[in-house]
C-alpha cells in the first residue's frame, strides 16, 4: 500500500501562499485514483473561519471546511487543482462556495450551488464584506418638472425683475420730478406728497376740472400769465445781457370761454420802471426784470420777488390784471418741445418766397421740403424739433438772411407760433408724450424755469392748456393794430418803440387790447376782408363786397381771381379773428381754409380772403 507524502516543493508553495494572504488548500494525503483513501477521522469541533483578505477583482475561496458527510471528499490533487492554486483557474475540481444573502422569504437559509455546512458553522464571505463596507442607499429618482411649470417659473422670474425695475424707475422719476417742480415753484409747499398729488391731477386733467384747485383770475374771469424769456443759459453770451427779456408775452386764458390770447410786447418799448434802479428811472421794457433784481446767483425767494415786482410794469402798459409770472430761458423751450413728443408743428409768416434763413442762428426753413411740405409761405407750415424751435424763437435777420424783413416784430410773431404749436401738441400728446425725453425735460425745466406758481397751480394750468381748441388761440401784436397804436423813434439816443399818443401814454394800447379780447360780435374784431371774383360773371366780387360792407365788415381789395372756382372759398390769413372766421363760415356755408389762396399775395393788413365761386 503506497503512501502519498508531501514534497518539500509543495510545502514551500503552501507556506508561500499563506504568507501572501492566499487561501491555503488543505493538504490531505489522498491515495492515487486507483485506490480509495482511508476513512478520515472524526472532524474537529466546528470553528468559524477567519475573514479572508480580499483583493480587487479576485473572488476569495472559502476557507478550509471540516470534512463531513454533507461535503464530498476531495479527490487527489489534479492538474485542475494546480491550475487553480497557481493561476486562480475557475475550473478547479473542488467547487467554490458562494454564499448568497438571506432572502426575505427564508432569512435563516443560505443559497449555494452545492451543499455546504450549516450557516451556524460557516461564516459567509459576503457577510464579512458587508460588515466592513455597507452598501450605499440608492438615490431617489429626481422629480420630473413639467414643461408648463418651467414656463410659469420663468415668467414669474421675469415679472419680478421687471417689477423691480419699474419700482426703481418710478422712485427715480419721483425724486427727479419733485426736485424739478420744487424749483419751478420756488419751493413753496413742495414735497414728495404734494408733487405726487400734483402729478396725479395732471394725469387726470382730461377728465374733469372739478377736483382741481381754481386759478387766480381777473375781474373778467381770465387768468393772465406774464412770460419773460432770457438767455441766462447761453454759453456764448460773454458780453452780458443774459437777463434782458428779449421775448415778452402775456398769455390770457379763460376757463369758461375756452379761449386764449397771446399778446407780444415789443422789447424796445420805452417805459418807466416805477422807481430807481442801476439803469435809471426809465428805459426799454426788456430791462425791467433785471432792474427789479433778476441776476445770477439769486435764491429762489429773490427770483420770485423779482418776478412779482416786474408784474406792475406790464399791468400799466396793457391795462390787464396779471396773476402769475414765469421766467424761462433757452433750455426750457427745448425741454418743453421734448416733453410734448420731441416735435411741434408751427405756422409762420415769411416775407420771402424762399422761406426763412437767418445767418446768426443758422435757421433755414424752405417750402416744398420734408420739413415744410406745403408751397405756401403765408403761413408756412413746418414740423420742427427742439433745436430748430429755439433758433426760430431767436431769428430776426439781425446779421443777414431773408424772410424776416420786420426783424424783431417777425420774431415776436414766430414766438407766438411756437407757443401755439406747443399747446396744440400738449393737447394731442399730453405734457409728457415722449418718454425718452422726460428726463431731459425735467432737468431742463427744473433748472431753468422760475415762476410765481404754487405746486397746486400746475395741474390747473395743464387742464386749461390741454382743453382749449387750437382755433381758439388768438395772436395779438402791437405792430398789426389798426389803427396804429405804436411808432418807432429815438429816445436818449436809443432806437425805441413808443405809443402813438405819446411817451408813457398807453391809453390807445389798453383800448385796443380790451376790444380784441372782449369782442361781442365778429364785426367788433375789425377784420379786413379781400373779395375776389372766381367766376366768369362780371361784378360778382363787387356784389359780395357790398353785402359784407353792409353787414359792418371792413373791406380791403376787390378784384378778380386768377382761376375759376366751383364754390365760394374763405381763407383766414392771420388767425387773429376767431369770431369773424366762424361768421364767414356760417354765412357762405363752407369750411374756412388757413393761409392765403394759391397764386394770391394778400396785402399787409388783410385778415381774410373771400373768393366768390360759381
Amino acid at each position: 500500500m503506497l503512501e502519498l507524502t508531501m514534497t518539500n516543493d509543495m510545502d514551500e508553495t503552501r507556506q508561500g501562499l499563506a504568507g501572501h494572504g492566499r487561501p491555503v488548500p488543505p493538504v490531505t494525503p489522498t491515495p492515487p485514483p486507483a485506490f480509495r483513501a482511508p476513512t478520515p477521522p472524526s472532524p474537529p469541533p466546528a470553528v468559524v473561519a477567519p475573514k479572508p483578505v480580499i483583493t480587487a477583482a479576485v473572488q476569495p475561496r472559502p476557507a478550509a471546511q471540516p470534512q463531513s458527510a454533507a461535503v464530498p471528499r476531495r479527490s487527489a490533487s489534479s492538474k485542475d487543482d494546480l491550475n487553480w492554486l497557481y493561476g486562480d483557474d475557475a475550473t478547479a475540481s473542488v467547487p467554490r462556495v458562494t454564499v448568497a444573502a438571506p432572502s426575505p422569504a427564508s432569512p435563516s437559509k443560505v443559497a449555494s450551488p452545492s451543499k455546504v455546512a450549516p450557516a451556524s458553522k460557516v461564516a459567509p464571505a459576503d457577510s464579512a464584506l458587508a460588515s466592513d463596507q455597507p452598501p450605499k442607499k440608492p438615490k431617489k429618482p429626481k422629480k420630473q418638472i413639467s414643461r408648463r411649470r418651467k414656463i410659469i417659473k420663468r415668467v414669474l422670474i421675469v415679472f419680478a425683475i421687471v417689477l423691480a425695475l419699474i419700482i426703481a424707475t418710478l422712485g427715480y422719476y419721483a425724486w427727479k420730478t419733485t426736485d424739478a417742480m420744487c424749483r419751478v415753484t420756488n419751493g413753496a409747499n413742495c414735497n414728495v406728497v404734494s408733487v405726487g398729488g400734483m402729478l396725479g391731477r395732471v394725469i387726470m386733467v382730461g377728465s374733469t376740472p372739478a377736483a382741481l384747485p381754481p386759478l387766480k383770475t381777473d375781474s373778467n374771469g381770465r387768468t393772465n400769465i406774464l412770460l419773460l424769456g432770457t438767455s441766462d443759459d447761453r454759453p456764448d453770451d460773454s458780453g452780458g445781457g443774459q437777463w434782458l427779456t428779449d421775448s415778452i408775452l402775456i398769455v390770457s386764458l379763460s376757463e369758461t370761454k375756452h379761449d386764449a390770447y397771446m399778446i407780444s410786447i415789443p422789447r424796445d418799448l420805452w417805459v418807466q420802471y416805477g422807481g430807481w434802479c442801476t439803469f435809471g428811472y426809465q428805459g426799454k421794457v426788456n430791462v425791467a426784470y433785471e432792474c427789479k433784481g433778476a441776476k445770477t446767483g439769486n435764491t429762489a425767494a429773490q427770483t420770485q420777488k423779482a418776478l412779482t415786482d416786474t408784474i406792475p410794469v406790464y399791468e400799466t402798459i396793457t391795462g390787464l390784471q396779471i396773476q402769475y409770472a414765469a421766467n424761462l430761458n433757452y433750455s426750457v423751450l427745448m425741454s418743453l418741445v421734448n416733453a410734448v413728443g420731441g416735435q411741434i408743428t408751427v405756422k409762420v409768416n415769411t416775407t420771402d418766397s424762399r422761406g426763412i434763413y437767418d445767418i446768426n442762428t443758422g435757421l433755414k426753413l424752405t417750402p416744398k421740403t420734408a420739413q415744410c411740405p406745403g408751397a405756401s409761405t403765408r403761413p408756412m407750415t413746418c414740423t420742427i424739433g427742439p433745436r430748430t424751435a429755439l433758433n426760430l424763437a431767436r431769428a430776426r435777420n439781425s446779421d443777414g438772411g431773408y424772410g424776416l424783413a420786420a426783424s424783431n416784430f417777425n420774431r415776436e410773431q414766430n414766438q407766438q407760433a411756437i407757443i401755439v404749436g406747443l399747446m396744440n401738441q400738449a393737447s394731442a400728446n399730453g405734457f409728457f408724450g415722449n418718454i425718452a425725453g422726460v428726463n431731459t425735460a425735467l432737468e431742463g425745466i427744473g433748472a431753468n424755469l422760475r415762476s410765481t406758481f404754487s405746486i397746486d397751480d400746475i395741474p390747473s394750468v395743464a387742464h386749461l392748456v390741454q382743453n382749449i381748441p387750437s382755433e381758439n388761440f388768438t395772436s395779438l401784436d402791437f405792430v398789426n393794430a389798426v389803427p396804429a397804436i405804436v411808432r418807432t423813434g429815438m429816445i436818449n439816443g436809443q432806437s425805441s418803440v413808443m405809443p402813438i399818443a405819446g411817451t408813457f401814454d398807453y391809453t390807445a394800447i389798453k383800448a385796443w387790447i380790451a376790444k380784441k379780447m372782449t369782442p361781442t360780435t365778429a364785426v367788433a374784431e375789425g377784420a379786413t376782408i379781400d373779395v375776389l371774383n372766381g367766376t366768369q360773371i362780371s361784378g360778382q366780387a363787387n356784389t359780395t363786397a357790398d353785402d359784407l360792407k353792409a353787414a359792418g365788415y371792413k373791406i380791403g381789395i376787390v378784384g378778380n381771381y386768377t382761376t375759376q372756382v366751383a364754390t365760394t372759398e374763405v381763407y383766414d390769413i392771420t388767425g387773429q379773428n376767431p369770431l369773424t372766421s366762424k361768421a364767414l363760415a356760417k354765412q357762405f356755408g363752407v369750411k374756412v381754409i388757413t393761409g392765403p389762396p394759391d397764386g394770391y399775395s394778400p396785402g399787409g393788413r388783410t385778415d381774410f380772403v373771400v373768393i366768390v365761386g360759381g
